[in-house]
């Protein structure tokens, strides 16, 4: 099973609390295989590599690809 890591290779985890391009997010939830769920296998055909969709007060959800993490998250805290 793939999964999304941090620079320390801990696991990302859906409800971390995170900084992305320097700001406060929170991980809605991490997609590498399939779940059975409609809401979120919309985006494994889409993104047949999974991603991460962060949250940011103010701002909105954001799926972020493999590929598209240009800055990797820090992580802040677990829930």
């Amino acid at each position: 099973m793939r999964s999304f890591t941090y620079q320390s290779g801990e696991e990302l985890r859906k409800s971390d609390r995170i900084t992305y391009h320097g700001n406060p997010r929170e991980v809605e939830f991490v997609l590498v295989d399939p779940t059975g769920e409609a809401a979120t296998g919309w985006y494994l055909e889409k993104f047949p590599g999974g991603g991460i969709m962060i949250y940011a007060e103010g701002f909105g959800n954001v799926f972020l690809e493999e590929s598209d993490t240009d800055e990797d998250p820090e992580f802040l805290s677990r829930v």
